[in-house]
């Protein structure tokens, strides 16, 4: 099988809804190669679910097969990070929003 897309630098993330892994995953990871022309090398990308695994790091959504290309990392997150992952943000790029997040919440109340 040719893999469409191959990505490196990945995440497969499992989502989970109040504390319960859903059957529901999608690949993230920075593009090496796209043959759809869909991202150029250097991108990142998020998939579809992803709806079958196959050896050698395959992964198959609806209409694409990608590549998972060197070490990467699966994880569990919950479902509401998907937002996180559809506007770039990796997983290991959470914690910093977070924190921003935080600092930015407990700052002034307007009052000067």
């Amino acid at each position: 099988m040719n893999a469409d897309t191959i990505v490196r630098n990945w995440y497969l993330v499992d989502f989970t809804q109040d504390g319960k892994r859903l059957e529901k995953r999608v690949l993230w990871g920075i593009v090496v190669e796209d043959r759809k022309g869909r991202w150029i090398p250097g991108d990142w990308c998020c998939t579809s679910l992803v709806l079958e695994e196959f050896e050698d790091q395959l992964f198959k959504t609806r209409n694409s097969l990608y590549q998972a290309d060197g070490e990467g990392i699966r994880m569990e997150a919950p479902v509401e990070t998907v937002e996180l992952l559809r506007a770039g943000y990796s997983p290991d790029q959470w914690e910093a929003l977070a924190s921003i997040r935080s600092t930015l919440n407990s700052g002034s109340t307007g009052d000067s």
